[in-house]
């Protein structure tokens, strides 16, 4: 997990700092919604530091969205009138995207 820490997870997620209860599970998931995001720009992280000097803002907000929609879903129940976190955060990055 190199885009977001561990607290700015627990922030977006409404969970206590103090509490260890669920750090393994969000840095899991910040893991994959980390590589769900590099995949979709279809750029490497080092390109995004070569490039930016780090991920861009906008692609560690879409890592948070994903963990925040993921977590909140994590037991199944999301409303059917509500799109996937995935749909969602593709206007963010889109521009990050590396075009074949």
């Amino acid at each position: 997990m190199q885009t977001v820490t561990l607290e700015q997870l627990k922030q977006q997620v409404n969970v206590d700092t103090a509490d260890t209860t669920y750090d393994e599970q969000l840095e899991q998931m910040a893991d994959e919604a980390e590589a769900l995001v590099l995949e979709y720009t279809g750029r490497e992280l080092a390109w995004f530091t070569e490039h930016y000097g780090g991920i861009p803002l906008p692609l560690r907000r879409a890592v948070l969205l994903l963990v925040g929609d993921w977590f909140a879903y994590r037991e199944g129940g999301r409303p059917s009138n509500l799109r996937p976190a995935e749909e969602a955060i593709a206007p963010i990055i889109n521009r990050y995207r590396r075009l074949i």
